[in-house]
């Protein structure tokens, strides 16, 4: 077998589990399959990785928001927020108006994956930030007609999530922050 020679990353982490040997530990990771890549890298440096739970951010909010959270809604993953965008996106967004963004959807040309990426993406900006509508209202976006579709495109993107009892990430975050702010969370 070959030698291996872990990273001081990985050694703290081996370190850790030696030293806490039954206990459960969680490691956040970017993603699980990197966390286990992590917990593997342990293991192959010769320390057992007992009650090494991975997780990511996300899943650690979801774990402190579980108790605040609705268990009739469901998480929308980025995918499914696209999703939504795609179907909530149309020529007639803002109706009589000067139009910015929508002007792309005319001719009855399909939708192009990379401004429904983007504007899924500035939505979920928005809603990482704490931001509402009020908020993007306020903004001082150089052209009106943008900012007219983006209020709108915002709106029907809540009232979507609310009428489909959906939550995005954001929503995830928010909650697990007032359970925490209330004295809950316990992991």
């Amino acid at each position: 077998m070959p030698d291996f020679t872990p990273s001081a990353f990985i050694a703290n982490l081996a370190r850790v589990c030696r030293e806490n040997l039954l206990a459960e530990k969680w490691l956040l990771a970017p993603n699980r399959r990197v966390g286990n890549q992590w917990a593997e890298q342990v293991a192959r440096s010769g320390q057992s990785a007992v009650n090494l739970r991975v997780t990511t951010l996300t899943g650690l909010a979801l774990r402190i928001a579980g108790a605040r959270m609705s268990p009739s809604k469901r998480v929308l993953s980025s995918l499914g927020a696209r999703i939504l965008i795609d179907s909530i996106l149309a020529p007639d967004l803002v109706p009589g108006k000067e139009r910015y963004l929508t002007r792309l959807l005319d001719g009855g040309r399909q939708k192009s994956p990379g401004l429904v990426r983007l504007l899924a993406d500035a939505i979920e900006d928005l809603r990482m930030s704490g931001a509402g509508i009020e908020d993007l209202r306020r903004a001082g976006l150089e052209v009106p007609a943008k900012k007219r579709e983006m209020e709108k495109l915002f709106g029907l993107y809540l009232a979507e999530l609310d009428r489909l009892s959906l939550t995005d990430r954001a929503g995830v975050f928010s909650a697990a922050i007032e359970e925490l702010l209330s004295g809950g969370g316990e992991i």
